[in-house]
């Protein structure tokens, strides 16, 4: 145990002059040191021959009335009886430091420390303390946001349902992957009596610049007068559009669909379908005449281009929505 008066000494012996530093934040207000944790870092310098390797030993006691130190040793770790800490080597005049374990010391405690120093190199104790420092440990309390909520509107005249339409970004979906056979990328058909297969595949961006150009007027022509969402015409082609209920899809993509033989070659010819999509949300029951909140799809499929040669070849096409 390294301890002041441990034995008597010869060579000449360390020395702690100051009093030790307490923290963090390591400041002072009116000669105590205020400390922002219950798990303070003590730190004091011993002097000793140059070149020699010190330690100190950190004791800290409860304070009276007044802020002077009572008797009373604060057992601040069980590895010696004395309760004390004592710090690793470092060289002499350079800082040593110890960290009181956690629930040791209270917050708004007033304490004082004092600490001894010990030359590792000649084991000569210094035969005395330093003077006391005293210190406050004083931990504020989390802050807590800030907030303040209004009373709540009996009532409201603002429409909780009517808002503009804003413009919105989906992801590229990819090509529909297929699972048959040679056909990577495509989704295929089962093949019919004669081996002959339908393939579809699914694009953001139309295969020609004229299907986007057939695509424009023959959607607008087939959703004339029979929109799901009111306002979906008016809005501009190759975008998607949302508000809190209702949702214009205008850049949903195309399906191409591939005619093919048995031999996968050549095809018989290829037909290009644009495709949009409307959505609309009801949330009151007098909107659908049922019990529940309801919603309906419309789902828009207008061909842009159609190979004359898949006339009389190409297999029957059905389309179970």
């Amino acid at each position: 145990m390294h301890g002041p008066g441990a034995r008597a000494v010869a060579a000449a012996e360390p020395d702690t002059p100051n009093g030790p530093e307490v923290g963090p934040p390591f400041t002072k207000t009116s000669g105590v040191w205020q400390v922002a944790t219950t798990t303070p870092t003590l730190r004091n310098t011993v002097t000793a021959t140059s070149g020699h390797k010190t330690t100190a030993t950190f004791e800290v006691h409860t304070t009276d009335s007044s802020g002077k130190p009572t008797a009373t040793v604060v057992k601040l770790t069980d590895d010696n009886q004395w309760g004390v800490l004592v710090s690793g080597e470092v060289t002499a005049g350079k800082p040593v430091s110890v960290t009181v374990p956690a629930s040791k010391l209270k917050n708004g405690v007033t304490y004082a420390v004092r600490s001894s120093g010990y030359d590792a190199t000649s084991k000569v104790y210094e035969s005395d303390w330093s003077p006391y420092s005293t210190f406050k440990i004083n931990v504020l309390p989390a802050e807590k946001p800030y907030v303040t909520f209004p009373a709540p509107q009996a009532t409201s005249s603002i429409d909780s349902l009517a808002q503009t339409p804003i413009e919105v970004t989906r992801t590229d979906p990819g090509p529909v992957r297929g699972v048959r056979g040679v056909d990577v990328g495509r989704k295929c058909s089962a093949p019919d009596a004669k081996g002959r297969k339908v393939c579809i595949e699914v694009s953001r961006e139309a295969p020609t610049p004229e299907d986007a150009a057939v695509a424009k007027k023959a959607t607008r022509q087939a959703l004339r007068g029979a929109d799901l969402v009111s306002w979906c015409a008016s809005k501009p082609d190759g975008k998607d559009y949302m508000n809190r209920t209702e949702v214009c899809l205008k850049n949903v993509g195309y399906a191409t669909l591939i005619f093919v033989d048995a031999d996968e070659l050549p095809k018989f010819g290829t037909a290009t379908f644009a495709l949009s999509q409307q959505i609309k949300l009801y949330n009151k029951k007098s909107d659908t005449g049922t019990d529940r909140a309801e919603f309906d799809q419309q789902l828009t499929v207008v061909p842009t281009q159609i190979d004359d040669a898949t006339e009389g070849e190409a297999p029957p096409l059905t389309w179970t929505a």
